[in-house]
């Protein structure tokens, strides 16, 4: 009976592992299926359960980094990244470019940097897009600070719920006075759609500025059933809608544009464009019309053969009658004779070797705008502006931050009284349910004259300038604080009574950051596989979004801190130190201060100690207040319990000291 019972407890086991390694397998074809369709929330979704149950299998972290990334999650994408960039055998040599990209898109310039040039390094011998695009990067990461620090005088402006939801829209385009058209991602529940998300058409009545009445979705004319409904753009001197549709499942279809005549209060039956536009086997979506001096030239996005890479903008001449003209690839010179055309460069000046999207040209001012990954910006697509008549380009400029961010700006239009401009940005602060960057809003400015050169500026015009830029730097500097850093157990000067010390917190957070395969090894020790794995999980957790985003914040907070003391700000910066659970209440103080101590350490020591002048004039003042109480009262106070008063994420936490408070006075 005893054998019996072992056979039988033996193939119970047996029986739930081959559960799980069927559940496994499951999960990452269904989340190979779903990536492929292009639902990449879905398919991290399903990657993420896989890895519940297998956590060390690097091909299932790379394909869940991956679909973060294709999600617009960075955050969650470079904790992943992190995990099999240095995989010994090589497996994934794309992991360092895109850890860079991701830490780009969160405004991490030096760290994308320093990874952009690990990743050429190590592929010296190739020449293909990724190096190329890599040493673009490098060079682009420093120009990044440069856009930021230079802030145009412009107060971007959040659209309320009456367009934006936690879903996400985009593709705004707004006529005179009345009415903005845009994209919507929405939950349809009919036998087609299948209740999943999917983006429609709405419009709504324009009531003043950037103020809107409750967006209305237009009806099944244009919203197909089993399509996405998206890119509209109205062209009023002919009444007519152009839009894009492509199936919910990319894997069925490509993207295809379409027009519908608006007449007698309704639109009527789309009709599919020209063979020219929507060629066979490519997608083709984003259409807009340009009004010019030479006539009115149709432009649209397409991967169409031809395309020098990713997404083009291409364009073709709209005539009277509604028909095209050749279709030509945007941005290469049109005005030369063609048995010339070897002696000029013929290279377009507006698309790239990757996506150039949502072109808008504004007739007024001859300016074409679009927006693009390659050209130099802040990260992830930035919106770009370039002069000319669909025949001669001028170099493409970036349009400046505030307008452009480290996270995706697209969709630029100008209202047609040339009033207020508009786009979609994913950046920090658009609505979200469960992402913070997952999903683009719509965002407004109004629009300034031509900015012009320092050197032309009256001298009002550069105060007035001045007072915007500290107005800017001033607004993000606060959104720093409260800002927490992390230090290791004891640290600095271990088991000492300072209340100073010598050591840079720039140090101890490098030696600390350092320790974090020691964190995972000691708190993980003797668990089951399944417990392991979460500890590890919570481990990394900490180390990236506590104490490595507390870093990066701090190192933003000072570059913001000099570019304002330039300005000649005062500064009062207010730091706080807290206690942990182990050692007395007395000795915890002290440690405390000496944690103080290494953050003042750092600011004195900055790029060879730019701020002591400050310092020493009372510009910069740098205060402590009383040292917090321990918060969480539940952490082991027991040193030889080493893996839950030491190594434990929640004792972890108490080991901090804090920016809570920073004031700027004239």
């Amino acid at each position: 009976m005893k054998f019996i019972r072992i056979i039988a407890i033996s193939f119970f086991f047996l029986s739930q592992s081959l559960l799980m390694a069927q559940d496994f397998r499951q999960y990452i074809l269904e989340g190979d299926k779903q990536f492929d369709a292009g639902n990449y929330y879905g398919a991290a979704w399903l990657y993420k359960k896989a890895m519940k149950l297998d956590a060390a299998l690097y091909d299932v972290i790379y394909k869940y980094a991956e679909a973060c990334r294709m999600n617009n999650d960075y955050n969650e994408a470079e904790k992943y990244y992190l995990k099999i960039v240095d995989d010994k055998k090589g497996r994934f040599p794309l992991a360092r470019f895109w850890l860079a990209d991701v830490q780009k898109s969160q405004g991490q310039y030096q760290k994308a940097q320093q990874n952009f040039d690990i990743f050429l390094k190590n592929n010296e011998k190739t020449d293909d897009f990724f190096t190329k695009k890599a040493k673009r990067e490098i060079l682009s990461c420093e120009k990044a600070l440069i856009i930021k620090f230079d802030p145009l005088d412009v107060d971007i402006i959040h659209i309320d719920t009456s367009i934006n939801t936690v879903e996400g829209e985009y593709a705004p385009y707004v006529i005179s006075d009345s009415l903005i058209f845009f994209s919507s991602l929405v939950s349809i529940k009919n036998s087609k759609d299948t209740n999943q998300l999917c983006a429609k058409i709405f419009a709504a009545k324009h009531i003043r500025d950037t103020l809107f009445e409750k967006g209305k979705m237009l009806d099944t004319t244009i919203n197909s059933y089993g399509f996405n409904c998206i890119n509209p753009y109205y062209f009023a001197p002919e009444k007519t809608l152009y839009y894009s549709k492509s199936p919910l499942d990319r894997t069925t279809g490509k993207s295809e544009i379409f027009k519908s005549r608006y007449a007698d209060g309704k639109f009527s039956k789309p009709e599919k464009l020209h063979e020219k536009i929507n060629k066979t086997g490519s997608s083709s979506l984003m259409p807009s019309v340009a009004k010019t001096k030479k006539g009115n030239f149709f432009m649209f996005v397409s991967d169409m053969p031809g395309s020098i890479g990713g997404m083009d903008i291409w364009v073709a001449p709209l005539n009277a009658d509604g028909t095209f003209g050749d279709v030509k690839n945007l941005g290469i010179r049109m005005d030369i004779d063609t048995s010339l055309a070897h002696l000029y460069d013929t290279k377009s000046k507006i698309n790239s070797v990757e996506d150039d999207i949502s072109p808008f040209y504004d007739q007024y001012d001859s300016t074409l705008y679009f927006s693009s990954r390659w050209h130099n910006g802040l990260g992830g697509f930035d919106i770009f502006k370039t002069k000319g008549d669909f025949y001669k380009w001028t170099e493409p400029e970036n349009m400046g931050y505030p307008i452009n961010s480290s996270w995706n700006d697209v969709y630029f239009s100008i209202d047609t009284k040339g009033k207020w401009a508009y786009f979609a940005s994913n950046r920090k602060g658009s609505m979200f349910k469960k992402k913070e960057t997952c999903c683009n809003d719509v965002w407004s400015f109004k629009i300034n004259k031509e900015r012009k050169p320092d050197s032309l500026l009256t001298v009002q015009q550069k105060k007035e300038k001045e007072e915007h830029t500290i107005k800017v730097f001033e607004k993000e500097i606060k959104l720093l604080v409260p800002l927490t850093l992390y230090f290791d157990n004891d640290y600095p000067n271990p088991r000492t009574t300072d209340t100073l010390t010598t050591s840079i917190y720039d140090f101890l957070f490098h030696q600390y950051i350092a320790k974090e395969d020691e964190f995972r090894k000691k708190y993980s020790k003797g668990l089951s596989k399944k417990e392991q794995a979460r500890s590890i999980e919570e481990i990394d957790d900490f180390f990236l979004n506590e104490v490595q985003k507390g870093y990066d914040g701090l190192v933003e907070f000072t570059q913001l801190m000099e570019q304002l003391l330039a300005k000649n700000q005062v500064i009062v910066v207010t730091m706080k130190g807290y206690t942990s659970p182990l050692n007395t209440a007395e000795y915890n103080k002290k440690l405390a201060k000496r944690r103080i101590s290494s953050l003042m350490n750092y600011f004195l020591d900055y790029k060879g100690g730019v701020f002591k002048k400050y310092v020493a004039n009372k510009q910069l003042i740098l205060e402590q207040v009383p040292i917090g109480k321990l918060t969480n009262t539940t952490v082991s106070e027991d040193p030889k319990d080493q893996r839950n008063s030491v190594y434990n994420p929640a004792a972890s936490i108490e080991r901090k000291i804090q920016i809570i408070a920073v004031q700027l006075t004239r």
